[in-house]
């Protein structure tokens, strides 16, 4: 070909492509398909009801722009003493961006880890960033409904007798499977009864350690005015503990560490397994 035909042939073909774009049929509905991303503040308002440890609520949005933002945590919301590697509060930033997905997932979006820019530590100060988030679109549909996430709820209610449906274990097993983790659960009265008094023997360990009782102290919510004031802690009616016992417990342990006392709170604490 020529060079004068070959200068021809491109000049052709660009004002076809412009004609193609101009033109095109298809055009609209290709604009129709691309992503409307939802502002962060709504997922925000969906994703801070997530279960977090001892409802400590680390998590801290920046908005970078229209698709992306850092995760912060705040240092004054962890654990030094429960949490020193700071393993259960990593799990809980995890919780906190799955569910900005899957509240996301209502316009057919996505929220991705894009980067994590240092491990959670006790030693940082502050609102310290941890990872960067993006809004991305989602190419497969997402199972759980946002709902759910406000329906959610953490209960330390006594248990109704009834066992787990088996269909619903199944589910979990499934589920767990599916990401290589396995799922075991049991009916058995002696492990039952094991992890019942493990769970009063933590209690008195905690009591017996000055730094976790102090650190636990902390995080209680001990009446109705302090739990609407700070929103955030363990509140005693959510425990199932009267505030004025747990309180006592907490700042004076020696007078339940031994005797009559011990014993009945030992019971006390026992009874809200009951069911």
């Amino acid at each position: 070909m020529s060079t004068n035909n070959r200068r021809v042939f491109l000049k052709m073909s660009a004002k076809l492509a412009t004609s193609f774009v101009l033109f095109n049929p298809f055009k609209n509905l290709i604009r129709q398909v691309e992503p409307i991303f939802p502002c962060w503040e709504s997922l925000i308002d969906y994703a801070r009801w997530c279960p977090n440890v001892h409802n400590l609520q680390p998590h801290k949005i920046k908005i970078i722009s229209e698709t992306e933002a850092d995760l912060y945590y705040d240092s004054e919301r962890l654990l030094p003493i429960g949490d020193p590697d700071c393993v259960f509060v990593t799990v809980a930033m995890g919780i906190f961006i799955e569910h900005l997905s899957i509240a996301a997932s209502a316009y057919d979006v996505k929220v991705e880890l894009i980067k994590v820019y240092d491990p959670i530590s006790i030693q940082s100060i502050g609102y310290t960033c941890f990872a960067k988030l993006k809004m991305l679109s989602a190419f497969q549909s997402e199972e759980l409904s946002p709902s759910l996430i406000l329906e959610r709820r953490t209960s330390r209610g006594h248990y109704n007798c009834h066992s787990l449906d088996a269909n619903l274990l199944t589910k979990i097993r499934n589920e767990a499977q599916k990401y290589g983790h396995d799922f075991f659960h049991s009916n058995d009265k002696k492990v039952i009864d094991f992890i019942v008094k493990l769970n009063q023997q933590t209690l008195f360990d905690d009591l017996s350690s000055p730094s976790n009782r102090k650190e636990l102290d902390h995080l209680f919510r001990y009446n109705e005015q302090e739990a609407s004031m700070k929103k955030d802690g363990l509140w005693a009616r959510c425990m199932g503990f009267p505030g004025l016992l747990m309180k006592s417990v907490f700042r004076n342990p020696e007078a339940w560490e031994t005797g009559v006392k011990k014993v009945m709170l030992a019971n006390y604490y026992k009874d809200s397994f009951k069911g």
